[in-house]
């Protein structure tokens, strides 16, 4: 009885571990968006926001991140969990071919070509990607706290 409240103790502390960590990790993801809405609207436009180029440099930075914390995450505990070494590259390599790379394009795309011509689509696929990119940093984050509080006990 006591091993089974020491494991339950064990779970709820890895679990409020994780929430506080997430809190933290989803604040520094939202605090660029905060600066950049509040310049931008400081300066009246409101409808130029969507189309800063911001926006793609934080998900290709955020993109790059998820691609070293799974690097990290799952040298490390890939011998321990038998997880497949090629399963783990082949998730850095759709990474990089559906968010990085994306993000990077749009970014170039932004800064290179005349803003007038730039079709709305753009735009709203930089924010989708920026999205997804915070999405899935919060997951793996998520999932390394847990895998690493389970190592612990």
């Amino acid at each position: 009885m006591a091993n089974g409240n020491n494991q339950q103790n064990a779970e709820n502390n890895a679990e409020k571990k994780a929430k506080w960590f997430l809190l933290g990790e989803c604040c520094f993801i939202l605090l660029p968006f905060l600066i950049i809405t509040i310049a931008l609207g400081s300066h009246n436009s409101w409808n130029e926001i969507i189309k800063v180029p911001e926006w793609s440099i934080v998900a290709s930075v955020l993109f790059g991140q998820l691609i070293i914390k799974i690097l990290h995450t799952g040298v490390k505990t890939a011998p321990l969990k038998n997880l497949n070494f090629y399963a783990i590259s082949g998730f850095m390599a759709l990474i990089i071919l559906f968010g990085l790379a994306p993000s990077l394009t749009l970014l170039v795309i932004i800064l290179i070509v005349d803003k007038s011509t730039i079709p709305y689509w753009i735009y709203y696929a930089q924010i989708f990607l920026l999205l997804i990119s915070g999405l899935s940093s919060v997951i793996i984050n998520a999932l390394e706290v847990y895998m690493n509080e389970e190592e612990n006990h």
